[in-house]
């Protein structure tokens, strides 16, 4: 069943498929989830993450297919657009 728009709401927790607490939904597009991700103790980074990344969605939390060290070899620093 594919995740509905309204499943999850900017300020829901997104979590790695090994559990770890990835950040925050900022916002919501067709294509991607903007993410705020902690980069340290004093500065958070943008990820853009690929809707197709999400896997479940339970309660506020969204939950990724993938690990958080796969999402750290990606670069997911700009939006994906629709091919």
């Amino acid at each position: 069943m594919p995740i509905e728009e309204t499943d999850f709401t900017t300020g829901s927790e997104v979590y790695t498929a090994d559990g770890e607490k990835y950040g925050t939904v900022r916002d919501k597009a067709e294509t991607y989830l903007q993410v705020r991700v902690p980069n340290n103790a004093l500065t958070d980074v943008e990820a853009y993450v690929p809707r197709d990344f999400i896997a479940r969605v339970e309660g506020e939390s969204v939950y990724l297919d993938k690990t958080a060290e796969e999402l750290a070899a990606m670069d997911l620093s700009t939006p994906t657009t629709l091919s």
